[in-house]
């Protein structure tokens, strides 16, 4: 999801500074609250100009709303991909007891052996 304030950005190196950007905020906040970080320590953590940042970012708050709503987005994605696994592994042997307990009901329903060797 886009964040409105964030500018779109098209060109390859705009797109670096603007990912430089995000990931000097993701930094700093590991040391200091968001209140204690400036903008003018992200700009030299992302080695870009105040200009740079505002230019593709309206302020530190929209910053920090594109970097919680992408956060988000990532840990969905992460979350969707283990919940399929779990998925896939808890139901693999329920569809091997219905395999087995179909074939099981056809025998005795059909009382035609599904495997020629059989002598049901």
């Amino acid at each position: 999801m886009q964040t409105p304030a964030i500018k779109p950005v098209t060109q390859q190196r705009s797109q670096r500074t603007l990912r430089r950007i995000i990931d000097a905020l993701a930094t700093l906040l590991h040391a200091k609250t968001f209140e204690e970080v400036t903008v003018a320590e992200i700009c030299r953590v992302a080695g870009c100009s105040v200009g740079s940042f505002y230019g593709r970012v309206g302020s530190k708050d929209d910053l920090l709303g594109h970097l919680c709503d992408s956060s988000y987005e990532e840990l969905s994605r992460v979350v969707a991909g283990v919940v399929q696994r779990v998925r896939v592994r808890m139901l693999a042997p329920l569809a091997l007891v219905f395999a087995a307990s179909f074939e099981a009901a056809c025998v005795a329903s059909l009382r035609i052996p599904l495997h020629p060797d059989d002598k049901r």
